[in-house]
C-alpha cells in the first residue's frame, strides 16, 4: 500500500501532489515562490538562468515595503 511503501498516510501524499501541482514552476518547485500571488500585471519577474541552478525573481518596478509581491503564472 503507498502508506507502507511512503511511511505516509494516503491524505498526506495527496497533499504533497497537489501542492507540487499547483505550487511548482516549469523548471522545479520553489517554496518561497509559491507564497507570491497571480496578477496580470505584476510587479515581479520570475527569471531562469541557464548558466545557473535556481530560480530568481526580480522586481519590475519600485515596491512600497509591506506592498504584496506578484508574478504572473501565465508568462510575459
Amino acid at each position: 500500500s503507498l502508506e507502507e511503501k511512503t511511511g505516509r498516510s494516503r491524505a498526506e501524499c495527496i497533499r504533497v501532489l497537489l501542492a507540487v501541482q499547483f505550487n511548482a514552476f516549469a523548471s522545479g518547485l520553489y517554496l518561497d515562490q509559491s507564497m507570491l500571488n497571480h496578477c496580470c500585471l505584476p510587479n515581479c519577474r520570475k527569471v531562469v538562468f541557464d548558466n545557473l541552478t535556481g530560480s530568481y525573481v526580480f522586481a519590475t518596478e519600485d515596491i512600497a515595503a509591506g506592498s504584496e509581491l506578484s508574478i504572473t503564472y501565465c508568462g510575459r
